[in-house]
């Protein structure tokens, strides 16, 4: 009866670490999936932004004939690591599956691990929070565009080539752009 007993308890045993690691693994997926949309929503939305703020400058031209245009594009240096998790980020975090949801995990963990080995002083929701910080995956481009609409990349040296004036279109212009994509994204309500 005692070895019954002893055998028993050890089972009770196991099956509770096995519920706990079940219900750990399905916290982690609600958590990880939360927290994918959240990316994926300002992801998402920053290109909206990003579109509405092209689409305001597309009708103003320079004295060149050109337009400017803008992009949000991730960074050429991008390893493949997080090229693959921005490309898991398209998709709605409801409708992945389990072998997704795993990489996903993987990925993410893989962020906060080299955010963490950047500087390992700092608290874990500072390093959360650098990991996470999409805005450091990408980054904006300005081009000029043709009236064929080809399209040139607008780096300092082809800035400096520009007259005064287009200098400063090309740096006043992206700025009210931005800010009218800012203040149309508001609520119709808003002040």
């Amino acid at each position: 009866l005692h070895r019954f007993e002893q055998r028993l308890s050890e089972r009770l045993q196991e099956t509770a670490h096995l519920l706990d690691q079940h219900e750990r693994r399905l916290f982690e997926d609600q958590l990880l999936g939360a927290l994918t949309a959240q990316l994926r929503e300002r992801v998402d939305g920053t290109h909206q932004l990003v579109l509405s703020m092209d689409a305001a400058m597309a009708p103003r031209t320079l004295a060149s004939g050109k337009r400017l245009s803008i992009r949000w594009r991730p960074r050429p240096d991008t390893d493949p690591g997080r090229k693959e998790l921005l490309e898991l980020l398209k998709h709605d975090p409801a409708f992945h599956t389990p072998e997704r949801l795993a990489r996903l995990r993987g990925l993410l963990s893989q962020e906060v691990q080299a955010a963490h080995r950047e500087r390992p002083d700092r608290t874990y929701l500072e390093i959360l929070d650098e990991a996470v910080d999409y805005r450091r995956w990408h980054r904006f481009e300005l081009e000029l565009c043709d009236p064929d609409n080809s399209r040139t990349r607008l780096t300092r040296a082809r800035h400096a080539q520009l007259s005064g004036g287009e200098k400063a279109a090309t740096l006043h212009l992206p700025l009210f752009a931005a800010a009218h994509a800012w203040f149309e994204a508001a609520a119709p309500g808003c002040p």
